[in-house]
Protein backbone atom coordinates (compact mmCIF):
# COMPACT_ATOMS: atom_id res chain seq x y z
CA UNK A 1 0.00 0.00 0.00
CA UNK A 2 2.96 2.32 0.54
CA UNK A 3 1.99 5.98 0.69
CA UNK A 4 -1.54 5.21 -0.58
CA UNK A 5 -3.47 5.62 2.70
CA UNK A 6 -1.82 9.02 3.27
CA UNK A 7 -2.07 10.62 -0.17
CA UNK A 8 -4.93 8.83 -1.95
CA UNK A 9 -7.99 10.15 -0.01
CA UNK A 10 -7.14 13.85 -0.64
CA UNK A 11 -6.37 13.05 -4.29
CA UNK A 12 -9.73 11.27 -4.62
CA UNK A 13 -11.51 14.22 -3.00
CA UNK A 14 -9.96 16.58 -5.56
CA UNK A 15 -10.56 14.40 -8.63
CA UNK A 16 -14.07 13.28 -7.66
CA UNK A 17 -15.22 9.88 -6.41
CA UNK A 18 -16.72 8.55 -9.66
CA UNK A 19 -13.61 9.36 -11.68
CA UNK A 20 -11.41 7.95 -8.90
CA UNK A 21 -13.42 4.72 -8.69
CA UNK A 22 -12.99 4.14 -12.42
CA UNK A 23 -9.26 4.91 -12.23
CA UNK A 24 -8.72 2.73 -9.15
CA UNK A 25 -10.53 -0.22 -10.72
CA UNK A 26 -8.76 0.18 -14.07
CA UNK A 27 -5.34 0.29 -12.41
CA UNK A 28 -6.32 -2.67 -10.20
CA UNK A 29 -6.87 -4.70 -13.38
CA UNK A 30 -3.61 -3.51 -14.96
CA UNK A 31 -1.65 -4.08 -11.73
CA UNK A 32 -2.90 -7.64 -11.29
CA UNK A 33 -2.23 -8.53 -14.93
CA UNK A 34 1.29 -7.07 -14.80
CA UNK A 35 1.97 -8.83 -11.48
CA UNK A 36 0.97 -12.09 -13.16
CA UNK A 37 3.32 -11.22 -16.01
CA UNK A 38 6.18 -10.90 -13.54
CA UNK A 39 5.38 -14.34 -12.07
CA UNK A 40 5.14 -15.80 -15.58
CA UNK A 41 8.53 -14.28 -16.45
CA UNK A 42 10.11 -15.63 -13.27
CA UNK A 43 8.85 -19.14 -14.08
CA UNK A 44 9.97 -18.84 -17.72
CA UNK A 45 13.45 -17.69 -16.67
CA UNK A 46 13.79 -20.75 -14.43
CA UNK A 47 12.61 -23.01 -17.24
CA UNK A 48 15.14 -21.51 -19.67
CA UNK A 49 17.84 -21.85 -17.04
CA UNK A 50 17.07 -25.54 -16.46
CA UNK A 51 17.20 -26.68 -20.09
CA UNK A 52 18.33 -25.48 -23.48
CA UNK A 53 15.85 -24.47 -26.18
CA UNK A 54 16.42 -27.70 -28.06
CA UNK A 55 15.71 -29.84 -24.99
CA UNK A 56 12.48 -27.93 -24.38
CA UNK A 57 11.35 -28.61 -27.96
CA UNK A 58 12.14 -32.29 -27.54
CA UNK A 59 10.17 -32.51 -24.31
CA UNK A 60 7.14 -30.99 -26.05
CA UNK A 61 6.91 -34.20 -28.10
CA UNK A 62 6.65 -36.43 -25.02
CA UNK A 63 3.16 -37.22 -23.81
CA UNK A 64 3.56 -39.47 -20.77
CA UNK A 65 2.56 -38.22 -17.31
CA UNK A 66 6.06 -38.48 -15.90
CA UNK A 67 7.42 -36.20 -18.60
CA UNK A 68 4.55 -33.76 -18.12
CA UNK A 69 5.34 -33.62 -14.41
CA UNK A 70 8.99 -32.86 -15.19
CA UNK A 71 7.90 -30.13 -17.58
CA UNK A 72 5.94 -28.46 -14.77
CA UNK A 73 8.81 -28.80 -12.29
CA UNK A 74 11.28 -26.93 -14.46
CA UNK A 75 9.08 -23.81 -14.14
CA UNK A 76 9.41 -23.89 -10.32
CA UNK A 77 11.11 -20.86 -8.73
CA UNK A 78 14.49 -22.37 -7.93
CA UNK A 79 16.88 -19.60 -8.93
CA UNK A 80 16.66 -16.26 -7.08
CA UNK A 81 16.10 -13.92 -10.03
CA UNK A 82 15.67 -10.20 -9.47
CA UNK A 83 14.09 -7.46 -11.57
CA UNK A 84 17.36 -6.60 -13.31
CA UNK A 85 18.53 -10.18 -13.82
CA UNK A 86 15.23 -11.05 -15.52
CA UNK A 87 16.06 -8.31 -18.03
CA UNK A 88 19.61 -9.62 -18.41
CA UNK A 89 18.27 -13.10 -19.21
CA UNK A 90 16.37 -11.62 -22.14
CA UNK A 91 18.47 -8.75 -23.47
CA UNK A 92 21.94 -9.26 -22.02
CA UNK A 93 23.99 -6.73 -20.06
CA UNK A 94 22.51 -3.72 -21.87
CA UNK A 95 18.99 -4.95 -21.11
CA UNK A 96 19.88 -5.37 -17.46
CA UNK A 97 21.32 -1.84 -17.40
CA UNK A 98 18.11 -0.35 -18.88
CA UNK A 99 15.87 -2.20 -16.41
CA UNK A 100 18.08 -1.33 -13.43
CA UNK A 101 18.36 2.37 -14.40
CA UNK A 102 14.54 2.54 -14.67
CA UNK A 103 14.28 0.94 -11.25
CA UNK A 104 16.86 3.30 -9.76
CA UNK A 105 15.01 6.37 -11.05
CA UNK A 106 11.81 5.11 -9.46
CA UNK A 107 13.46 4.23 -6.15
CA UNK A 108 15.33 7.56 -5.97
CA UNK A 109 11.99 9.28 -6.53
CA UNK A 110 10.32 7.21 -3.82
CA UNK A 111 13.07 8.02 -1.33
CA UNK A 112 12.65 11.74 -2.02
CA UNK A 113 8.87 11.39 -1.71
CA UNK A 114 9.07 9.58 1.62
CA UNK A 115 11.62 12.06 2.95
CA UNK A 116 9.31 14.99 2.16
CA UNK A 117 6.28 13.23 3.66
CA UNK A 118 8.13 12.34 6.87
CA UNK A 119 9.60 15.83 7.27
CA UNK A 120 6.29 17.61 6.68
CA UNK A 121 3.96 15.38 8.68
CA UNK A 122 6.15 14.77 11.74
CA UNK A 123 7.12 18.45 12.05
CA UNK A 124 3.39 19.30 12.03
CA UNK A 125 2.76 16.55 14.59
CA UNK A 126 5.16 18.28 17.03
CA UNK A 127 4.03 21.80 16.20
CA UNK A 128 4.96 24.30 18.92
CA UNK A 129 7.83 22.19 20.32
CA UNK A 130 11.24 23.71 19.64
CA UNK A 131 13.47 21.77 17.24
CA UNK A 132 10.93 18.93 16.90
CA UNK A 133 8.66 21.16 14.83
CA UNK A 134 11.37 21.82 12.26
CA UNK A 135 11.12 20.12 8.86
CA UNK A 136 14.89 20.17 8.34
CA UNK A 137 15.54 18.43 11.68
CA UNK A 138 13.34 15.44 10.78
CA UNK A 139 14.60 15.13 7.22
CA UNK A 140 18.22 15.19 8.43
CA UNK A 141 17.50 12.67 11.21
CA UNK A 142 15.53 10.49 8.80
CA UNK A 143 18.34 10.16 6.27
CA UNK A 144 21.06 9.80 8.93
CA UNK A 145 19.17 6.90 10.50
CA UNK A 146 18.79 5.40 7.04
CA UNK A 147 22.58 5.43 6.56
CA UNK A 148 23.04 3.45 9.79
CA UNK A 149 20.15 1.01 9.25
CA UNK A 150 21.11 0.32 5.64
CA UNK A 151 24.04 -1.77 6.87
CA UNK A 152 21.62 -4.16 8.56
CA UNK A 153 19.21 -6.29 6.54
CA UNK A 154 16.19 -4.86 8.39
CA UNK A 155 13.76 -6.09 5.74
CA UNK A 156 14.43 -9.71 6.71
CA UNK A 157 14.13 -9.28 10.49
CA UNK A 158 10.90 -11.08 11.33
CA UNK A 159 10.04 -9.13 14.48
CA UNK A 160 10.49 -5.78 12.67
CA UNK A 161 8.22 -6.90 9.82
CA UNK A 162 5.59 -8.10 12.31
CA UNK A 163 5.61 -4.87 14.32
CA UNK A 164 5.27 -2.69 11.24
CA UNK A 165 2.49 -4.90 9.84
CA UNK A 166 0.56 -4.43 13.10
CA UNK A 167 1.10 -0.65 12.96
CA UNK A 168 0.01 -0.52 9.32
CA UNK A 169 -3.28 -2.36 9.77
CA UNK A 170 -4.06 -0.76 13.13
CA UNK A 171 -3.61 2.79 11.80
CA UNK A 172 -5.67 2.06 8.68
CA UNK A 173 -8.45 0.66 10.85
CA UNK A 174 -8.18 3.78 13.04
CA UNK A 175 -8.55 6.01 9.96
CA UNK A 176 -11.75 4.27 8.88
CA UNK A 177 -13.09 4.22 12.46
CA UNK A 178 -12.27 7.90 12.99
CA UNK A 179 -14.04 8.90 9.79
CA UNK A 180 -17.13 6.88 10.75
CA UNK A 181 -17.14 8.47 14.22
CA UNK A 182 -17.02 11.92 12.62
CA UNK A 183 -19.94 11.05 10.33
CA UNK A 184 -21.93 9.78 13.31
CA UNK A 185 -21.11 12.87 15.38
CA UNK A 186 -21.99 15.30 12.60
CA UNK A 187 -25.11 13.28 11.71
CA UNK A 188 -24.57 13.98 8.03
CA UNK A 189 -22.68 12.76 5.01
CA UNK A 190 -20.80 15.49 3.17
CA UNK A 191 -21.48 15.69 -0.57
CA UNK A 192 -18.56 14.94 -2.85
CA UNK A 193 -17.37 15.80 -6.33
CA UNK A 194 -18.00 13.24 -9.04
CA UNK A 195 -15.70 14.21 -11.92
CA UNK A 196 -12.84 16.71 -11.97
CA UNK A 197 -10.67 15.73 -14.92
CA UNK A 198 -8.21 18.60 -14.33
CA UNK A 199 -6.84 16.77 -11.25
CA UNK A 200 -6.65 13.36 -12.95
CA UNK A 201 -2.86 13.48 -13.35
CA UNK A 202 -2.35 13.95 -9.59
CA UNK A 203 -4.83 11.16 -8.87
CA UNK A 204 -3.18 8.78 -11.34
CA UNK A 205 0.30 9.29 -9.86
CA UNK A 206 -1.02 8.58 -6.34
CA UNK A 207 -2.83 5.44 -7.52
CA UNK A 208 0.25 4.03 -9.25
CA UNK A 209 2.35 4.61 -6.12
CA UNK A 210 -0.31 2.81 -4.08
CA UNK A 211 -0.29 -0.27 -6.32
CA UNK A 212 3.28 -0.63 -7.56
CA UNK A 213 5.32 -3.44 -6.04
CA UNK A 214 6.14 -5.32 -9.22
CA UNK A 215 9.90 -4.76 -8.94
CA UNK A 216 9.84 -6.65 -5.60
CA UNK A 217 7.71 -9.60 -6.74
CA UNK A 218 10.56 -11.91 -7.87
CA UNK A 219 12.09 -11.92 -4.38
CA UNK A 220 8.70 -11.84 -2.59
CA UNK A 221 7.11 -14.87 -4.25
CA UNK A 222 10.07 -17.23 -4.38
CA UNK A 223 9.71 -18.44 -0.75
CA UNK A 224 5.90 -18.83 -1.08
CA UNK A 225 4.49 -22.33 -0.70
CA UNK A 226 2.61 -23.89 -2.34
CA UNK A 227 3.78 -22.13 -5.47
CA UNK A 228 0.60 -23.06 -7.31
CA UNK A 229 -1.32 -20.64 -5.05
CA UNK A 230 0.81 -17.58 -5.84
CA UNK A 231 -1.68 -16.17 -8.37
CA UNK A 232 -4.48 -16.46 -5.81
CA UNK A 233 -2.35 -14.63 -3.23
CA UNK A 234 -1.71 -11.83 -5.73
CA UNK A 235 -5.43 -11.48 -6.47
CA UNK A 236 -6.31 -11.38 -2.76
CA UNK A 237 -3.57 -8.82 -1.99
CA UNK A 238 -4.52 -6.39 -4.75
CA UNK A 239 -8.28 -6.70 -4.24
CA UNK A 240 -7.72 -6.17 -0.51
CA UNK A 241 -5.69 -3.02 -1.21
CA UNK A 242 -8.38 -1.76 -3.62
CA UNK A 243 -11.05 -2.30 -0.95
CA UNK A 244 -9.00 -0.43 1.66
CA UNK A 245 -8.41 2.51 -0.69
CA UNK A 246 -12.13 2.76 -1.49
CA UNK A 247 -13.11 2.60 2.19
CA UNK A 248 -10.51 5.19 3.23
CA UNK A 249 -11.43 7.59 0.43
CA UNK A 250 -15.20 7.25 0.70
CA UNK A 251 -15.39 7.52 4.49
CA UNK A 252 -12.89 10.40 4.41
CA UNK A 253 -14.94 12.36 1.87
CA UNK A 254 -18.15 11.74 3.80
CA UNK A 255 -16.57 12.78 7.10
CA UNK A 256 -14.41 15.79 6.17
CA UNK A 257 -15.83 18.48 3.90
CA UNK A 258 -12.37 20.10 3.62
CA UNK A 259 -10.47 16.88 2.80
CA UNK A 260 -9.30 18.25 -0.57
CA UNK A 261 -7.37 20.98 1.27
CA UNK A 262 -5.04 18.51 3.01
CA UNK A 263 -1.91 17.11 1.39
CA UNK A 264 -1.87 14.12 3.76
CA UNK A 265 -4.93 12.29 5.05
CA UNK A 266 -3.74 11.98 8.67
CA UNK A 267 -3.90 15.79 9.05
CA UNK A 268 -7.68 15.72 8.53
CA UNK A 269 -8.07 13.98 11.90
CA UNK A 270 -6.48 16.82 13.88
CA UNK A 271 -9.89 18.38 14.56
CA UNK A 272 -13.10 17.71 16.44
CA UNK A 273 -13.70 14.36 18.11
CA UNK A 274 -10.81 12.67 16.26
CA UNK A 275 -8.08 15.03 17.53
CA UNK A 276 -6.73 12.44 19.98
CA UNK A 277 -6.93 9.68 17.40
CA UNK A 278 -4.79 11.87 15.15
CA UNK A 279 -1.61 11.08 17.09
CA UNK A 280 -2.14 7.33 16.78
CA UNK A 281 -3.01 7.56 13.07
CA UNK A 282 0.17 9.53 12.47
CA UNK A 283 2.16 6.44 13.44
CA UNK A 284 1.55 5.30 9.84
CA UNK A 285 4.22 7.81 8.84
CA UNK A 286 6.85 5.90 10.80
CA UNK A 287 6.40 2.96 8.42
CA UNK A 288 8.45 5.05 5.98
CA UNK A 289 11.38 4.91 8.39
CA UNK A 290 11.58 1.13 7.86
CA UNK A 291 11.10 1.46 4.09
CA UNK A 292 14.02 3.83 3.47
CA UNK A 293 16.83 1.46 4.59
CA UNK A 294 15.37 -1.31 2.41
CA UNK A 295 15.23 1.04 -0.60
CA UNK A 296 18.76 2.25 0.11
CA UNK A 297 20.01 -1.35 0.21
CA UNK A 298 18.22 -2.09 -3.09
CA UNK A 299 19.67 0.96 -4.85
CA UNK A 300 23.15 0.36 -3.46
CA UNK A 301 23.04 -3.31 -4.46
CA UNK A 302 21.92 -2.57 -8.03
CA UNK A 303 24.46 0.23 -8.48
CA UNK A 304 27.29 -1.94 -7.18
CA UNK A 305 26.11 -4.87 -9.28
CA UNK A 306 26.31 -2.74 -12.42
CA UNK A 307 29.54 -0.90 -11.62
CA UNK A 308 31.43 -3.29 -9.30
CA UNK A 309 29.98 -6.79 -9.84
CA UNK A 310 32.88 -8.46 -8.01
CA UNK A 311 32.31 -6.32 -4.90
CA UNK A 312 28.57 -6.17 -4.36
CA UNK A 313 28.11 -9.67 -2.92
CA UNK A 314 30.86 -9.29 -0.32
CA UNK A 315 30.59 -5.58 0.52
CA UNK A 316 26.82 -5.05 0.47
CA UNK A 317 26.38 -4.98 4.26
CA UNK A 318 30.05 -4.78 5.23
CA UNK A 319 31.17 -1.36 6.45
CA UNK A 320 33.84 -0.34 3.95
CA UNK A 321 34.78 2.77 2.01
CA UNK A 322 33.11 1.28 -1.08
CA UNK A 323 29.77 0.55 0.61
CA UNK A 324 29.79 3.87 2.49
CA UNK A 325 30.59 5.77 -0.73
CA UNK A 326 27.71 4.13 -2.57
CA UNK A 327 25.38 4.74 0.37
CA UNK A 328 26.22 8.45 0.34
CA UNK A 329 25.78 8.47 -3.44
CA UNK A 330 22.25 7.19 -2.80
CA UNK A 331 21.24 9.41 0.10
CA UNK A 332 22.95 12.78 -0.43
CA UNK A 333 21.07 13.61 -3.67
CA UNK A 334 17.80 12.47 -2.04
CA UNK A 335 18.47 14.66 1.01
CA UNK A 336 19.24 17.73 -1.12
CA UNK A 337 16.13 17.27 -3.25
CA UNK A 338 13.92 16.58 -0.21
CA UNK A 339 15.10 19.90 1.28
CA UNK A 340 14.63 21.74 -2.00
CA UNK A 341 11.19 20.28 -2.80
CA UNK A 342 9.72 20.66 0.69
CA UNK A 343 6.58 22.46 -0.54
CA UNK A 344 6.16 20.54 -3.81
CA UNK A 345 5.07 17.06 -2.74
CA UNK A 346 2.19 16.83 -5.22
CA UNK A 347 4.24 17.21 -8.43
CA UNK A 348 6.87 14.88 -6.94
CA UNK A 349 4.24 12.17 -6.31
CA UNK A 350 2.70 12.70 -9.75
CA UNK A 351 6.03 12.43 -11.58
CA UNK A 352 7.42 9.53 -9.53
CA UNK A 353 4.17 7.55 -9.79
CA UNK A 354 2.78 8.76 -13.11
CA UNK A 355 6.08 8.51 -15.01
CA UNK A 356 8.66 6.23 -13.32
CA UNK A 357 6.01 4.10 -11.61
CA UNK A 358 4.27 3.49 -14.94
CA UNK A 359 7.53 2.17 -16.40
CA UNK A 360 8.02 -0.22 -13.46
CA UNK A 361 4.39 -1.35 -13.17
CA UNK A 362 3.23 -1.46 -16.80
CA UNK A 363 5.92 -1.17 -19.46
CA UNK A 364 8.77 -3.41 -18.24
CA UNK A 365 6.62 -6.40 -17.10
CA UNK A 366 4.71 -6.34 -20.40
CA UNK A 367 7.86 -6.10 -22.52
CA UNK A 368 9.41 -8.96 -20.55
CA UNK A 369 6.41 -11.27 -20.94
CA UNK A 370 6.26 -10.58 -24.69
CA UNK A 371 9.88 -11.68 -25.04
CA UNK A 372 9.67 -14.67 -22.69
CA UNK A 373 6.61 -16.00 -24.54
CA UNK A 374 8.65 -16.00 -27.74
CA UNK A 375 11.28 -18.18 -26.07
CA UNK A 376 9.00 -20.64 -24.28
CA UNK A 377 6.93 -22.64 -26.76
CA UNK A 378 5.11 -24.84 -24.25
CA UNK A 379 2.40 -23.94 -21.77
CA UNK A 380 3.67 -22.10 -18.69
CA UNK A 381 1.81 -23.36 -15.57
CA UNK A 382 2.40 -19.94 -13.97
CA UNK A 383 1.07 -18.02 -16.96
CA UNK A 384 -1.44 -15.20 -16.58
CA UNK A 385 -5.12 -16.16 -16.41
CA UNK A 386 -5.71 -13.75 -19.29
CA UNK A 387 -3.37 -15.10 -21.96
CA UNK A 388 -4.42 -12.86 -24.81
CA UNK A 389 -1.28 -12.33 -26.89
CA UNK A 390 -2.19 -8.74 -27.78
CA UNK A 391 -2.84 -7.53 -24.21
CA UNK A 392 0.86 -6.97 -23.27
CA UNK A 393 1.28 -4.83 -26.40
CA UNK A 394 -1.80 -2.80 -25.42
CA UNK A 395 -0.44 -2.25 -21.89
CA UNK A 396 2.93 -1.13 -23.27
CA UNK A 397 1.10 1.29 -25.56
CA UNK A 398 -0.98 2.68 -22.69
CA UNK A 399 2.14 3.07 -20.55
CA UNK A 400 3.88 4.95 -23.36
CA UNK A 401 0.91 7.33 -23.44
CA UNK A 402 0.41 7.74 -19.68
CA UNK A 403 4.07 8.43 -18.78
CA UNK A 404 4.75 11.34 -21.18
CA UNK A 405 1.22 12.73 -20.63
CA UNK A 406 1.74 12.91 -16.86
CA UNK A 407 5.20 14.39 -17.28
CA UNK A 408 3.80 17.06 -19.62
CA UNK A 409 0.94 17.95 -17.24
CA UNK A 410 3.21 18.25 -14.22
CA UNK A 411 5.88 20.26 -16.04
CA UNK A 412 3.14 22.57 -17.29
CA UNK A 413 1.88 23.08 -13.73
CA UNK A 414 5.40 23.75 -12.44
CA UNK A 415 6.06 26.33 -15.17
CA UNK A 416 2.73 28.06 -14.51
CA UNK A 417 3.49 28.27 -10.80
Amino acid sequence: MGTGPLVLPPAVANAGFSLSLIALFFMLFISVICAEYMIECLAAANAIDSESESEIQMQNMEQDLTQQSLNCEKFDFKKPYEYGSLGKKLWGKSGEACVVISLLLYLYGMMITKGIIVGNTISILFEGIDVLDKYYFWVTLFYCLTIILSFKDVGNIAIVSTIFAIIRYSTILAMITGALLTISYNKQINPQKEFNISDFSDLFGAIVLAYVLHHSLPSMVRPCRPQEKISSIIYIAFIGAFTVFILLSLTGMWAFSDLQNFQYYNLAFDQGITSRLYYFISFYIFLNISALPVMTITIRKNMMKLCLPEEYTTNLFKLSWISVSYTLLVLVPCFILAITLKNHIQPVISIVGGVFGVVILMIIPSLMVIEYRKRITESNPFGSYIRNKYLPYLIVGLGCVFAPFNLYIQMKKIIQQ
